[in-house]
């Protein structure tokens, strides 16, 4: 029963006190949106690596650029506009950062610079193209406790901002440093590199530690926070903190730049996100979310996350705030997915939705397939 009091207050968007009103401008829409997202973590879309008969990757530096060219390439002529390129999945970077280390992907080695900016090569190419390009982050997540890491990575620098939590590390957002270190890591991103945005996806808290506080040790940031003068439950504080996190980035992204934009691709069902401690309607109503992106990745017919009704679910939550709709290519070949006559109506049915205004692919190998290519370039991309 707590928790359903918990979920229900947080979507009735009550979370908090307010932080004071700074809405970035709304995104000028001047085209529906079509994108993807190209994801780097455990090398899902890039680098993808063969192996050898031992199992360790095959690194080939030169191989990995021209692939993550064609990949865009290939993200364009399907008729995609716009690409979410994760470049910091596990708060190690792929770019040279001077607050984050090296991710081990380019080469197998953590900490080790590959002699190329990953990063830059797909703004490069993505501007020759005319796509936008968002840098992707992952907020908390550090990883799972084996995961190759440099020495400058937060884990081995600041061991008192880490929890860990079923052999994995994250990030605490309880503490200020944190927040402060999400910030940095944004106008970092936006000075040295011509974006058009700044998106996070949906790791808040992890899921499931509710259920036993004592898995998620933030007794000492708590009981300081009431010494403090707080007045909020453990539960609301925690709300608190990922409303703190998101204004820190939106707030970075929108001094450091004029012309990027902030947007978050939360869990599609508003029970799975505020599960999470994450309110997006928190987020739209004190304007610290430039757009959403809710993954809505069930089908037409699904017993508890009907497509059409989960979408319907989020309209009264916008505002006025551009809505795209995260779209399940992964799942193509699956149960509800048989075919790509669901994507077909998913397609037409977000264009028919008022509040949204395009769509983002999960992920980019998924839609670049011989068939899904067709079906995109001949039915709904053709014009």
């Amino acid at each position: 029963m707590r928790k359903l009091l918990i979920c229900l207050v947080a979507v009735l968007g009550v979370v908090g006190t307010a932080w004071g009103a700074h809405r970035g401008d709304s995104l000028a829409q001047k085209e529906e949106v079509r994108a993807a997202w190209l994801a780097t973590v455990k090398g899902i879309d890039w680098p993808r690596h063969q192996k050898d008969s031992l199992g360790n990757p095959i690194i080939d530096l030169q191989a990995d650029q021209e692939a993550l060219v064609q990949m865009i390439t290939a993200i364009k002529e399907v008729g995609c506009n716009t690409v979410y390129f994760q470049v910091v999945s596990n708060m190690d970077a792929l770019y040279p950062s001077d607050i984050l280390p090296w991710s081990y992907l380019p080469t197998n080695i953590p900490g080790e610079d590959p002699g190329y900016d990953p990063l830059q090569l797909a703004i490069e190419t993505c501007r020759n193209l005319g796509l936008k390009i968002h840098a992707w982050l992952n907020p908390l997540r550090c990883g799972a406790l084996d995961l190759p890491r440099g020495d400058s990575h937060p884990v081995n620098v600041h061991p008192e901002w880490i929890r860990t939590y079923k052999d994995m590390y994250y990030l605490d957002p309880a503490m200020p440093e944190v927040q402060e270190h999400l910030a940095s890591v944004v106008r970092e991103l936006l000075l040295k590199y011509d974006l058009d945005g700044i998106h996070i996806d949906d790791y808040f808290y992890p899921a499931g530690f509710q259920s036993d506080p004592l898995d998620w040790d933030d007794a000492r940031q708590y009981e300081a926070y009431i010494a403090s003068g707080g007045t909020e439950d453990r539960e609301l504080w925690r709300f608190r903190n990922i409303n703190a996190c998101v204004k820190a980035m939106h707030d970075a992204t929108h001094e450091t730049s004029d012309k990027a934009v902030f947007g978050i691709s939360p869990g599609g069902r508003l029970v799975n996100t505020v599960a999470l401690y994450a309110d997006p309607r928190f987020w739209v109503e004190e304007g610290t979310i430039d757009y959403l992106i809710p993954q809505i990745y069930w089908q037409h017919g699904h017993p508890i996350a009907d497509f059409a009704q989960v979408m319907a679910s989020w309209e009264e939550i916008m505002k006025g705030v551009p809505m795209y709709v995260g779209l399940a290519a992964y799942r193509y070949g699956q149960k509800g997915f048989e075919s790509v006559d669901e994507f077909r109506q998913q397609i037409e049915e977000c264009r028919e939705a008022p509040w949204v205004h395009g769509h983002a692919w999960f992920s980019a190998k998924c839609i670049l397939t011989d068939e899904f290519k067709a079906f995109l370039m001949e039915g709904p991309y053709k014009d």
